[in-house]
């Protein structure tokens, strides 16, 4: 199966008993934006939003919105870097786009 749906991406996810969460850091309105030639790897995305404050259903849903739409936003309670952050959606095929203004 070349192109899963959607359920198939995120039953991959599984389930998850612990998110090594970001201890520090400020608050972020972000957007996720699709990088033109890279598919998004779903399961690392909803790991990084989580580990950033977000509940993996706000994460899920998010990135629903993201797949179906080609963007999505989201507040992000614990962004200890935006480099750090940038670096690992990247890393998921995922750009991003800080909503929030620069301290």
């Amino acid at each position: 199966m070349s192109n899963p749906s959607l359920k198939q991406r995120f039953e991959c996810l599984g389930a998850v008993r612990e998110i090594d969460q970001v201890r520090s850091g400020s608050s972020e309105n972000t957007a996720l934006i699709r990088k033109r030639g890279s598919e998004a790897q779903v399961p690392s995305a909803a790991i990084a939003l989580a580990r950033r404050g977000a509940s993996m259903l706000k994460a899920k849903r998010c990135l629903e919105g993201f797949l179906k739409d080609g963007q999505a936003a989201i507040h992000l309670r614990t962004v200890e870097d935006r480099g750090a952050l940038q670096a690992d959606l990247a890393k998921a095929g995922i750009g991003t786009r800080f909503l929030t203004a620069d301290a």
